[in-house]
């Protein structure tokens, strides 16, 4: 009897709650735009034949209008499978009118999506279609995931699919610990989870620590720890880097700002976030501009690709062209310098960094290499250039012409030195003397260039002396002087002629 009177009595308070107020008590004010009583802890939940696909809680629910329910406090947990792997996604907002029929949640207020691999977006609004899976907001959008933050202008989050559209005026930050922060600006960009990327698009713009990278797209490539391990930029690709340069067309050390234009630049890090390579091209261009305590040079590499290897400490350890390579060096104008013009092509170009210099230790040159300074050329299939002696060293049947000497060079192997102007040469020396400026040749007035052959050849810029040794021999038609030492000098008043050391000339006076 007690549990049938306890029963009753629930059943008459339930009615009474149902029906309307306590006489004597004011009825409760309706919200206008609702038209319904409030309900409190409201649970809404969606299967998909066994599977439930969705919840939705509601703190309260403050109305409806037709299907859809007004609701507040409101946090929904959808379910999907992604890559084939079931995951879960939440949304948590202040408010939310949901339309069953279309399963179509409308958000406002605070709204925190949290996706299945951890980027967390807020925003004021957002447009969940549960049929589709879909999640779309046109207002600002600010986001989050371990080290990348940052915000835009509209979002698209497609669940099944693991991708987010940041659909105008995308700008992201990527934290690195130990290493300055990178900042990106786009005017789109995308995420995707079963792809691990992040692209950008439409103007962008890197920036770290003074180094500018601006490209039409941008795309960065995530681990499974989520780490960047790649990161690429294609079309238009203009990057400004200060502080210390890249070995450059003269082949020395330089401290000014350098910029690498190209269609495609391509980095990849280490595991510990180091830069190991960076390759240019198709068709990099990098030019270098002197530091204040620099020659007032403006230096020059191109090549069909250039390759950039850094050690374990992210310094700069070697640099390698392949295709087409050009290196050159140019005077600034307005600027006074005892340099001349430089240029080198080749096919092939290593150069070796010394560790934490930035300046080249060996430089190696290969195939069809052609060296251009002043009137000078020089032709050869290897040569190798050393930092500390500044000298071009050529190999493989070398060739070095002086439109100034008006002498063409051969030897088994040629240095020039890049800043003195120096020439040796070894082994099987072979020199040819042209006439100058009309004048007669260099013994007794024949026509015929002089030939010198010889051992050893040290030319002298300066003073503009050539010492030939060992075995030097000097023929011009049928004359002819054999010497230990030959030494040859460039006067204003023309070429002076020395021999040493069991000297021997035979002189054929000229026919009538």
């Amino acid at each position: 009897l007690a549990l049938v009177l306890l029963l009753g009595l629930s059943v008459v308070w339930t009615w009474r709650w149902r029906a309307g107020p306590t006489p004597g008590q004011p009825a409760p004010q309706a919200t206008p735009s609702l038209g319904a009583p409030r309900t409190e802890g409201l649970v809404l939940t969606k299967f998909s034949g066994e599977k439930k696909s969705f919840e939705l809680q509601a703190r309260e629910k403050v109305g409806q209008e037709q299907e859809d329910q007004q609701l507040k406090g409101v946090t929904l947990t959808f379910s999907f499978v992604s890559q084939g792997q079931p995951s879960t996604g939440h949304i948590v907002a202040d408010a939310c009118t949901y339309s069953p029929s279309h399963q179509k949640a409308v958000f406002t207020g605070h709204v925190v999506l949290t996706t299945a691999d951890g980027f967390e977006f807020r925003s004021e609004s957002l447009i969940y279609r549960g049929d589709k899976g879909l999640a779309r907001t046109e207002d600002p959008v600010a986001f989050r995931r371990k080290d990348v933050s940052g915000q835009a202008v509209g979002m698209t989050y497609a669940a099944e699919a693991g991708t987010a559209e940041l659909l105008a005026q995308v700008r992201v930050r990527i934290r690195d610990e130990g290493n300055p922060a990178t900042d990106i600006v786009a005017g789109k960009a995308d995420l995707s989870q079963a792809e691990n990327t992040l692209r950008f698009a439409s103007g962008v713009v890197v920036t770290q620590e003074g180094n500018v990278l601006k490209a039409e797209r941008f795309k960065v490539n995530f681990g499974e720890d989520r780490v960047i391990y790649r990161a690429t930029a294609q079309e238009d690709v203009d990057l400004t880097m200060s502080g210390g340069a890249l070995p450059n067309a003269n082949l020395g050390p330089a401290k000014g700002t350098r910029r690498l234009l190209c269609r495609k630049l391509d980095l990849w890090f280490r595991p510990d976030r180091t830069l190991q390579t960076m390759t240019a091209g198709p068709d990099a261009d990098l030019t270098v501009l002197p530091g204040p305590l620099d020659p007032p040079e403006r230096r020059r590499v191109r090549a069909k690709f250039i390759e950039f290897r850094f050690d374990e400490k992210g310094q700069l350890a070697a640099m390698q062209t392949a295709k087409d390579t050009v290196m050159e060096s140019f005077p600034l104008k307005g600027k006074q310098t005892k340099r001349a013009t430089q240029s080198v092509t080749c096919e092939r170009m290593l150069a070796e960094i010394v560790p934490g210099t930035q300046e080249p230790r060996l430089v190696e040159l290969q195939e069809k290499v052609v060296f251009l300074q002043g009137k000078q050329k020089a032709v050869t299939e290897l040569a190798a250039y050393t930092s500390g002696a500044a000298t071009l060293e050529l190999f493989t049947e070398p060739e070095l012409w002086d439109g100034e000497q008006g002498t063409h060079l051969k030897a088994r192997n040629i240095v020039i030195g890049t800043r003195t102007n120096d020439v040796t040469a070894k082994e099987d020396v072979q020199s040819v003397l042209e006439r100058k400026n009309g004048r007669a040749g260099l013994l007794a007035g024949k026509e015929e260039p002089a030939i010198i052959t010889a051992r050893f050849l040290d030319y002298v810029s300066a003073t503009r002396t050539g010492l030939y040794r060992e075995g030097a021999l000097l023929r011009s038609g049928k004359d002819e002087i054999r010497a230990h030492e030959i030494r040859l000098q460039e006067t204003p008043q023309g070429r002076r002629l020395e021999g040493r050391g069991e000297v021997l000339a035979r002189l054929n006076p000229k026919a009538e």
